[in-house]
């Protein structure tokens, strides 16, 4: 009976440790100063760190601001042209300065086309786009002319973007009555992309 007493005197020595306010159990609970030196981990971590990279990488892939410009004007070969307008479309401005912005979701907002990293690479490069010109002057629908470009899809498909923002001087053929605004679907036009 003495043996079995003595097995409870070995807990006694338990009260002077730290965890002497709470139960034995509990002490199991201790571990959890360590879990307050876990958070700083993640503070050490810094998502800024994480986030410096990327935004060092957007910065470099993404010029803050760009300028398409339209560089020659033609109109479809007699062979592929009928019901010509006596006088073609011709742009409002050559040029126009925009600034890739992705929350933008109007679709005649040059700021919402979107520039990547695919299409960076071909700046400065032409592209060919055959035009649907409506007789307000909008552009209804643009097509690339040659099929084998080597040029990147997300590369055209900016180029595309940004001259369906362009606003054109309708075709129009000469009345009685005046200039009849009327739609075409001959003008090709070469646009090129630049950084500025």
């Amino acid at each position: 009976s003495q043996s079995t007493n003595q097995h409870p005197l070995p807990p006694a020595p338990s009260p002077p440790y730290p965890c002497s306010l709470c139960p034995s159990p509990a002490c199991s609970a201790s571990p959890s100063p360590p879990t307050d030196p876990v958070t700083p981990a993640p503070t050490g971590g810094t998502g800024d760190q994480d986030d410096l990279p990327e935004v060092g990488i957007n910065s470099e892939a993404a010029p803050t601001s760009l300028t398409a410009s339209i560089v020659g004007i033609a109109s479809l070969p007699p062979d592929e042209a009928y019901d010509i307008p006596q006088v073609l479309p011709s742009p409002v401005s050559s040029t126009q300065s925009f600034t890739p912005d992705p929350s933008i979701r109007d679709p005649f907002d040059p700021n919402s086309c979107i520039l990547d990293p695919e299409s960076q690479r071909d700046l400065g490069q032409e592209v060919p786009l055959q035009l649907v010109i409506e007789p307000n002057g909008q552009v209804q629908q643009a097509v690339l002319r040659d099929q084998g470009s080597s040029l990147s899809l997300a590369y055209i498909e900016l180029a595309t973007c940004l001259v369906k923002t362009w606003q054109f001087n309708p075709a129009y053929n000469p009345t009685e009555n005046g200039n009849e605004p009327v739609f075409s679907d001959h003008l090709i036009v070469r646009i090129v992309i630049n950084s500025n």
